[in-house]
């Protein structure tokens, strides 16, 4: 029989009131081999002699164990915080298939974790079909059931479907992890599995954006979310798409390309009241129109529910406390270079602005008819402006503003 310690360093700093699956499988492990089992939870737990201790540690800001438990032969180190050091452990497959042990994290009975159910379906990519019950027996209104794999959505489809299927059977069910939007769209038949689920109501669903950043890629994906959405009264945080994929060095009209791409995506998202969060290029230099897409950036982020003329306008019109409308109809008042920038997309390109400059949210639009189209065109100082007026009133007579 041996003296067994867990001690769950982010939980002992108070950095996180989530019990680690992992260390309730290691606990409920050695309690079914009969050895005995302590959680730490105070320094004075860690003077009493042990012959094995679990170091759980995935939170960089939580500080490292003292160095004689980081370097004991006694010492397990488990999470990715540890992956480079000599004592690192992972759990292996039997571990996977054991049930939690559900009483060794001292929960408070307010805590939502504590009758929670902790599914895990799959070792590594395999799934398991062996494994013991993880009901939790805590009594516990609306109990949750916390899917707790990793690895769930690089398993083979067949594999998939089958856990989805298994999760069927349960109630309130959440995700602990990300859920890839790639295997869920491009598999009609994960897809109808996964919309079979019972999804915990007001949960924030993990999903991320695994498939791609062109307008096919976003229109699966929030056609997905529309459908999704219609049966699970859950919160979706905001899609991330890249704003630049193309080489603007290369070609300098793929600058306008990927403009068009980018708002013709947020635009889509708006007609079907998902948020769509433009995401920068991670260097300034790999673009040199990077101020005007950094500015998506803080649109979509903060300000999803306004148009991109307003977004383009937005610091003059704090500065000026003028509308949209008036800064546009005003000469005196075009002093930023996002001003130049919206009025040279406009007057060059005004297909863009129409299709995709004037949306707000679902079916709400700016007026276009508040706008003096004459004073716009007198910005074009490389164009005749009866021709940029003319261009501009042929677009709004094919109806798309």
């Amino acid at each position: 029989m041996k003296r067994v310690m867990i001690w769950d360093m982010d939980w002992f700093e108070r950095n996180s009131f989530t019990p680690k699956p992992n260390a309730m499988k290691v606990a409920s492990f050695h309690k079914q081999s009969g050895d005995n089992v302590y959680f730490v939870d105070t320094m004075e737990d860690l003077t009493f002699d042990y012959d094995l201790i679990y170091v759980f540690r995935n939170l960089k800001n939580t500080r490292f164990p003292p160095l004689k438990i980081l370097d004991s032969k006694k010492s397990r180190l488990c999470g990715k915080e540890f992956v480079y050091y000599e004592g690192y452990w992972e759990p292996d497959a039997v571990i996977a298939m054991t049930r939690p042990s559900y009483t060794i994290y001292p929960l408070s009975d307010k805590n939502i974790y504590k009758g929670a159910h902790i599914i895990q379906l799959f070792y590594g990519t395999s799934i398991l079909r062996n494994k013991q019950d993880f009901t939790n027996f805590i009594q516990q209104p609306r109990k949750k059931s916390l899917v707790v794999d990793e690895t769930i959505w690089d398993a083979a489809e067949e594999d998939i479907i089958e856990a989805l299927q298994e999760l069927q059977k349960l109630k309130h069910i959440e995700f602990l992890n990300d859920i890839s939007f790639k295997r869920i769209v491009e598999s009609e038949a994960i897809k109808n599995e996964f919309l079979k689920l019972d999804i915990i109501g007001g949960t924030r669903m993990p999903f991320v954006n695994d498939l791609g950043h062109t307008f096919e890629d976003a229109k699966k994906i929030i056609d997905f979310i529309s459908e999704f959405k219609e049966s699970h009264a859950v919160r979706i945080s905001a899609v991330k798409f890249n704003s630049v994929i193309y080489d603007h060095y290369e070609d300098h009209a793929n600058g306008i390309k990927d403009l068009e791409r980018i708002l013709k995506i947020i635009t889509y998202g708006k007609k079907y009241k998902v948020l769509i969060e433009a995401v920068a290029p991670k260097q300034r230099l790999q673009t040199p129109y990077w101020a005007f897409f950094e500015v998506l950036v803080t649109w979509t982020k903060y300000s999803p529910y306004t148009s991109y003329i307003q977004a383009m306008l937005a610091s003059t019109i704090s500065r000026t406390d003028t509308t949209w409308e008036q800064i546009l109809n005003d000469p005196t008042k075009w002093s930023t270079p996002r001003v130049w920038f919206l009025l040279h997309i406009w007057v060059k390109y005004p297909e863009i602005i129409g299709k995709y400059g004037l949306i707000v949210w679902g079916d709400n639009r700016l007026d276009i008819s508040k706008v003096d189209l004459s004073s716009v065109a007198k910005s074009a100082t490389r164009f005749e402006q009866d021709e940029v007026l003319a261009k501009i009133q042929k677009e709004i007579e094919r109806g798309d503003w």
